[in-house]
């Protein structure tokens, strides 16, 4: 049972895609690494451990202006913490509906 409530607690991320992003539609992991949606609704969210094992390939961002950085040195693929989302976009994402 605490194991179950201490996973409640766990920071949680999505992975975004700067590689298939255009303007200002971002653009995020599906589950399971799935394909891509624009729908954070859609979008994966993925462990702490996902994050842990994947930082050398998607570093984990807290800015855009990292985002900037890292791909000069050849990242397109970021972790963003779920909770940050809107503070690393620095606007609110909508998410689309069909």
């Amino acid at each position: 049972m605490f194991q179950i409530i201490k996973n409640l607690f766990k920071p949680k991320y999505y992975i975004y895609s700067a590689k298939h992003t255009e303007g200002a539609v971002r653009v995020f992991w599906k589950p399971n690494r799935q394909g891509y949606t624009i729908d954070l609704n859609e979008a994966g969210v993925y462990s702490t451990e996902d994050m842990i094992r994947d930082k050398k390939f998607y570093p984990l961002i807290t800015s855009l202006v990292e985002t900037y950085s890292y791909q000069n040195d050849g990242f397109d693929t970021f972790y963003v913490k779920k909770k940050d989302i809107e503070k690393v976009f620095r606007k609110k994402i909508v998410c689309v509906r069909n």
